[in-house]
């Protein structure tokens, strides 16, 4: 019985219907990307934002800070480069209406808490109050939205982005509360009482340990705390020297928001080489366009205080990577006789962050990892304590943003199982395969280029907090689009029908295509004896799946019809066919 819909998990896919499609595949939360590409190169942006809302209720942030792995097995990078499929998603978002949400009813009479109103939080609280439960997010910043709202540059994301993503899931029925901390405002025994279940998705919010001082210090802060001053507009660095210890999102964005701010001088301190550092190689350049100085493969060793005990100076040595930690990881190991100094009015600790764990009562008893993490189970993210379950950073440390979307599925999914253990668990939606023709592509589709996406200039962009990127303008983003490959559309070959007259090896544009080498006897009896060759298994045509760029041109010239496209769509749902 297929119940999903029932339920509300409009999420669920049935992993065979995009098993050939590398970029679904790939992708954590499996959104039909070929499908909102076909939408997008007609024109057709309303109705590609639905199509992404169906698994991604964040396509406005992912559009601009996903790592987008999509892209990596894009079957357009056999032809030259894979589609931009981030900036398109942007693109959706920015130029497709959303349709207005339609407050659920809360008809299952149970109640679930979430702590933390980051993605990871809302999007379970998003998937569970469309189910029929009664979902109260509480945050304990005066506003919601987590480390996308309050801990990464408006320069990346522009706070009025978020604010129109929580909206949404606020007006579908989610309640969020604000300034509410859980073990101060509200004791977590207390939620326990309460509430039939509990979902931690507070983030990592605690600085790393910088171990280079053993006492406080005035103008050492940690990351987070910078951040969120930044964007809540209680921060100066005006004329300072700053440097930025860390090599993650955070430690960027922090140095290019000092700069922003008129700090006189920036730098970044890493123990690590570049290829380590989280961010994107073409971010890493714009920082260093706009004149932050990157100083790799070195570490801190002592914060150089006045007499006033204030910050004057840090200290570092550069390291090499030399031996290996209990995980196998390359060890940073000092050079004698390569210290320097670095001129500082602030420090800025971006280490890596960790999750809070002093609001849980000792008396639960939480099992903990090996690594001081919370422990829960990597299927259902239900942990020792009955109905307490962890996701997002709260489960793993920092680390992106779409995964952390992920997360909030799987609660949602593992704690509605946990309130009704009599009923079927949700079921992915039955899928069912279909021929289809293959859409009109735009002429000359595979000579398309890929859209740069345009940028402030590095001049321009350090004086103001406007986005670096400026997106793909409606045009640019169709373009776009038309160069993706459509792979959700499979060659299909009737191997009963083929008769081997290799028209559609010759006329193959990629040589893709291959006839199966038969020896004489087989050709012999092949065409006079009608051999089945699938009973010898032997494929009539085999292709290379990786280089077929649909155009057709084999199926147009076969002339037993043995070959056609096919694609698998949730059963009664209808193939996209061209607007009237």
């Amino acid at each position: 019985m297929n119940n999903s819909n029932a339920k509300g998990f409009v999420f669920l896919l049935d992993p065979m219907g995009y098993k050939t499609i590398p970029c679904q595949r790939t992708c954590p939360l499996h959104v039909n990307i070929a499908k909102y590409m076909y939408l997008v190169a007609r024109e057709r942006f309303d109705e590609a934002i639905e199509v992404i809302r169906k698994t991604n209720p964040f396509p406005s942030v992912c559009g601009r800070i996903c790592t987008h792995t999509c892209e990596m097995g894009c079957t357009r990078t056999h032809v030259d480069r894979p589609v931009s499929i981030c900036k398109v998603e942007r693109a959706s978002s920015d130029y497709g209406r959303t349709a207005i949400a339609n407050k659920k009813d809360h008809n299952l009479g149970k109640k679930i808490a979430i702590i933390g109103s980051g993605p990871c939080g809302l999007t379970a609280a998003l998937d569970l109050v469309r189910t029929g439960y009664r979902v109260t997010v509480f945050e304990k910043a005066p506003l919601p939205g987590g480390a996308i709202r309050l801990g990464i540059a408006q320069f990346r994301i522009p706070h009025d982005v978020v604010d129109k993503e929580v909206q949404y899931i606020s007006d579908m029925g989610v309640e969020i509360k604000t300034d509410t901390a859980i073990g101060k405002d509200i004791d977590f025994e207390e939620l326990r009482k309460d509430y039939h279940a509990i979902f931690i998705a507070a983030g990592a919010y605690s600085g790393g340990n910088l171990q280079v001082y053993d006492r406080a210090v005035e103008g050492v802060i940690d990351g987070v705390t910078f951040m969120t001053k930044v964007n809540t507009g209680r921060v100066d660095v005006y004329e300072k020297e700053v440097v930025v210890v860390g090599g993650g999102y955070t430690a960027v964005d922090a140095v290019r928001t000092c700069l922003r701010l008129g700090a006189k001088k920036v730098s970044l301190v890493f123990d690590r080489p570049r290829k380590d550092m989280k961010n994107l190689e073409d971010e890493l350049k714009a920082t260093e366009e706009e004149g932050v100085n990157f100083h790799l493969l070195a570490m801190p060793t002592k914060i150089i205080n006045d007499s006033n005990n204030k910050v004057k100076s840090l200290e570092c040595i550069e390291v090499e990577m030399k031996g290996k930690d209990a995980l196998g990881r390359k060890v940073a190991t000092p050079l004698n006789g390569k210290e320097f100094i670095i001129n500082a009015d602030l420090i800025i600790n971006a280490l890596s962050k960790t999750p809070d764990h002093s609001f849980l009562p000792k008396t639960l008893n939480f099992e903990f990892s090996k690594t001081g993490l919370l422990a829960a189970s990597s299927k259902t993210l239900a942990t020792n304590v009955p109905g307490v379950f962890i996701g997002g950073n709260y489960l793993t440390g920092t680390r992106d943003v779409v995964n952390s979307i992920a997360d909030g599925h799987k609660a949602a999914l593992s704690i509605d199982s946990y309130l009704r253990p009599g009923e079927e668990a949700p079921k992915p939606h039955d899928v069912e395969t279909v021929e289809v023709a293959l859409p009109d592509m735009q002429e000359d589709y595979e000579a398309i280029k890929r859209r740069n996406m345009p940028v402030q200039s590095s001049n321009e962009r350090i004086s103001n907090f406007k986005e670096v990127e400026i997106g793909l303008s409606k045009s640019e983003a169709v373009l776009e689009a038309q160069r993706c490959l459509q792979c959700n559309n499979m060659w299909t070959l009737i191997d009963d029908r083929c008769i081997q007259c290799n028209q559609c090896v010759m006329v193959c544009p990629t040589e893709c295509l291959n006839m199966a080498e038969l020896n004489p006897e087989q050709k012999s009896q092949f065409f006079y004896e009608g051999l089945d060759l699938k009973e010898e298994k032997i494929t009539p045509i085999s292709i290379t799946m990786k280089l077929c760029i649909r155009c057709g041109v084999c199926a147009d010239v076969c002339p037993s019809d043995a070959i056609s496209f096919k694609t698998c769509e949730p059963t009664g749902q209808k193939t996209l066919q061209p607007a009237i």
